[in-house]
């Protein structure tokens, strides 16, 4: 079953076209891989898909939905939550903290009430699905620390945290890897296949390519905003055409 369809997507900025008529579809309860060499295009459809960016032509439809353009709250609480390739914490904000905000979309008050206490929300039901999303992180034992107070690898946990703090059907994540050393990189594909095991559809920008290759279904590759090639792991390694578009923007690079 197709939990995400983008069909015929296109996003220009002035003259510049980012995504040319990409078709893509994402079945429940996969990993999938979406690569290509920098400037392919992958980050601007994460940000047109969460709502971040309206398509300049195309749509994207979730669950059946046509939810083109819609903002990015909104697409969240339809359940399709994304991270961001920095992470975007509340730095001088405790770890608690900065994931109980990820709640207040399923949540009637704002986050700003949900800190002070203030509107009608269920405090202790929060609180508890907040420790619960901390022991999946491996979290727990930061809990009353600042989020500038973690390692690198436990601040890109904790941005993961944010989002499934939101009960997300489907998340999009961001390059999630990078920067991490080989032992943080190792952990953090335990813990997405994990958010797998719960039920969680993962759409999966990364350059990491032994993650890419370790974690993923299917593999969707782009170049040059379009779409270039499909196939499971094996088949995109061995494919002539994405070797081609990585050596060739290297030498282009060089």
């Amino acid at each position: 079953m197709e939990v995400l369809r983008v069909e015929g997507l296109v996003k220009r900025f002035a003259g510049i076209v980012a995504v040319d008529g990409l078709d893509l579809a994402v079945r429940e309860g996969e990993i999938r891989g979406l690569i290509g060499p920098n400037g392919a295009g992958k980050t601007t459809t994460f940000n047109v898909i969460s709502g971040l960016f309206a398509p300049s032509a195309g749509r994207v439809v979730y669950r059946g939905e046509d939810v083109s353009g819609l903002p990015m709250h909104r697409i969240a609480g339809k359940g399709l939550v994304r991270t961001f390739q920095h992470s975007t914490l509340c730095l001088e904000m405790r770890v608690f903290e900065n994931v109980l905000i990820g709640r207040h979309l399923h949540n009637r008050s704002d986050p700003v009430s949900l800190l002070f206490r203030r509107g009608r929300w269920r405090e202790a039901e929060d609180r508890e699905h907040v420790d619960e999303v901390l022991r999946f992180f491996e979290l727990e034992t930061h809990r009353d620390a600042l989020a500038s107070e973690l390692p690198y690898g436990a601040q890109r946990a904790l941005g993961m945290a944010i989002a499934l703090a939101a009960r997300p059907d489907t998340i999009l994540l961001d390059e999630p890897f990078t920067g991490m050393n080989p032992e943080e990189t190792r952990r953090m594909m335990r813990l997405v296949e994990a958010l797998r095991e719960r039920g969680i559809t993962i759409l999966l920008v990364e350059h990491d390519m032994q993650a890419i290759m370790g974690l993923c279904d299917r593999i969707t590759v782009m170049n040059f905003g379009r779409f270039l090639a499909e196939g499971t792991p094996a088949e995109i390694r061995a494919d002539a055409r994405v070797v081609e578009a990585y050596l060739g923007s290297s030498r282009r690079a060089s």
